[in-house]
């Protein structure tokens, strides 16, 4: 009984630690998270997102966990290697894309908060995706499923605009074309991880 409390009491230590490790500058991180709703609005833009690696570190891994749930509820056929290896291939065509695009047009130095901000808001449209998803993968209920079905698709042209919205405040360009871009994201990153994982199926 006492070396289970002792356990315990380690375990619960060695969480809080990793929580203030992880969280330490929590009143940043939560203005960044509501600044990441905020752009879900269409209401800000990436210009005071930070700079910073570790925000993006923070970021990123929190989009490719929401992102590999939602993938599994998704896809649960598909082995954990391809679907993580599909959104490690997402990200690296996010990021070269992005990157590349805003070097050419001589605004480099936003990179780091524009691809924090796709990130973050991509992460926050995930979650509302996954209660979707659930009531999709289980069918029984038609009128139910329509309905889920209606409002993915309302979703998904919803993050069409986040992003290029986000795009259109990063690169100086019309929101017209940074949708167009925010497209050509979706396509290639569909199209290469068909290519190197062809037996999944792509959402």
């Amino acid at each position: 009984m006492g070396f289970t409390q002792v356990s315990l009491h380690s375990h619960a230590n060695i969480c809080r630690l990793y929580v203030r490790l992880i969280f330490s500058d929590n009143r940043r991180m939560l203005r960044i998270a509501l600044y990441f709703w905020q752009m879900c609005l269409l209401r800000a833009g990436p210009e005071k997102v930070p700079a910073s690696l570790p925000v993006m570190s923070l970021v990123l891994a929190a989009y490719l966990l929401i992102a590999f749930i939602s993938a599994n509820i998704t896809r649960p056929a598909a082995s954990s290697g391809a679907l993580l290896g599909s959104l490690l291939i997402g990200v690296v065509v996010e990021c070269t894309l992005v990157y590349g695009i805003l070097r050419f047009k001589k605004f480099s130095p936003r990179a780091i908060p524009t691809l924090i901000s796709l990130f973050g808001t991509n992460a926050i449209i995930l979650l509302l995706l996954m209660a979707l998803n659930l009531v999709l993968v289980y069918p029984e209920i038609k009128l139910l499923g329509m309905l889920a079905e209606s409002a993915f698709w309302l979703i998904f042209f919803w993050w069409m605009a986040i992003v290029g919205y986000i795009l259109h405040k990063a690169m100086n360009i019309s929101v017209f074309l940074g949708v167009a871009i925010a497209f050509t994201l979706e396509l290639l990153t569909n199209l290469a991880s068909q290519a190197l994982f062809p037996t999944q199926q792509l959402s």
